[in-house]
């Protein structure tokens, strides 16, 4: 779930897919405010690693 309060987004637990449904959506990851995880299973978890990534990959200058 993807919450946009005052011009902040708020990204609750980041199962599989979390990147193409962001893509779908047309939004960056570098938007997002926080995200929370409410529990470790697996389908609330498993799209953050690829989120981390992309944030480690965009530090790495070409």
């Amino acid at each position: 779930m993807l919450l946009r309060r005052e011009g902040e987004l708020f990204l609750f637990d980041g199962g599989e897919g979390t990147q193409v449904s962001l893509r779908r959506l047309n939004l960056r990851w570098k938007k997002i405010s926080v995200i929370f995880v409410s529990h470790t299973h697996a389908d609330h978890v498993t799209g953050i690693p690829g989120l981390l990534m992309l944030s480690s990959r965009d530090r790495i200058p070409s």
